[in-house]
């Protein structure tokens, strides 16, 4: 659940993607070079009332959360559901639930990074190839991949920096992007 000081403009438009960021002593502003700004229009809003900076007097509650809250907001949902079907007495207005870019499981979400990096030519067939064939991301942790052979350690590795110097996190085409020439 998203609660005061979990701002979309907090942290969305002043720490992610918003066309600056504060400086270093908080008292003025410098320039996000990689703003989504650059691309698109951009409207950070806090809504509904009740999350980020905003408020509200009513009681209606959405959990929303984004990356690895994947894992728990469906469960406290689950968990607020079944004691309201148990509760004779508080009951939570539960509204709705949203995740974004949610990590639901690694075994599933590292691999489809991966794919997603050889589909779109971002790293070469040897690395993609030996990665899917080499890699066993069953119980597979970011910190310690532990199970995984050498060679897939290794083309891990070389994917990473291979991607990570061409590659925004918050916009895998903006290189792209920025090379594009528009006819009119």
């Amino acid at each position: 659940m998203l609660g005061p000081g979990c701002s979309s403009i907090g942290g969305g438009a002043f720490t992610e993607l918003g066309p600056f960021y504060p400086s270093g002593d908080g008292r003025g502003l410098r320039k996000n070079p990689m703003s989504w700004n650059k691309a698109s229009n951009l409207l950070f809003v806090e809504s509904p009332a009740g999350v980020g900076w905003s408020y509200s007097n009513t009681s209606s509650d959405y959990n929303y959360g984004d990356a690895s809250t994947g894992l728990y907001i469906p469960q406290l949902a689950m968990a607020l559901l079944d004691h309201n079907a148990k509760s004779s007495g508080f009951k939570f207005n539960i509204k709705g639930v949203a995740i974004g870019n949610p990590l639901l499981k690694l075994d599933r979400d590292v691999p489809a990074t991966y794919e997603y990096f050889w589909s779109h030519g971002m790293i070469s067939d040897e690395i993609g190839i030996t990665i899917m064939s080499e890699c066993d991301f069953e119980d597979y942790t970011f910190a310690s991949p532990h199970n995984e052979s050498h060679s897939c350690n290794e083309a891990i590795s070389t994917a990473n920096q291979v991607v990570g110097n061409y590659m925004n996190n918050y916009n895998v085409s903006w290189k792209l992007h920025k090379q594009l020439r528009f006819h009119t």
